[in-house]
């Protein structure tokens, strides 16, 4: 069952502004797209599990988690 959001509409809309203007200054810092694309996906990975957005204490083991395991699909 999905849970519900407590943000408006109007609210998310900001936040997806907010993280599309981030990601666009991490490109044209040098970043390549596919290394935005894997961290991206291991936060969500974490948030899915935890059920919580990872803090900095817990960097190091998900940047070697990323080194090590296998390519998606």
């Amino acid at each position: 069952m999905a849970r519900r959001t407590p943000f408006r509409p109007s609210r998310i809309d900001a936040v997806e502004h907010d993280l599309e203007r981030w990601l666009l200054l991490q490109t044209r810092g040098g970043v390549p797209e596919l290394v935005l694309v894997g961290v991206l996906r291991d936060y969500a990975d974490s948030i899915e599990h935890r059920g919580f957005v990872p803090r900095t204490s817990e960097r190091k083991s998900r940047v070697t988690n990323r080194l090590t395991r296998r390519p998606r699909k």
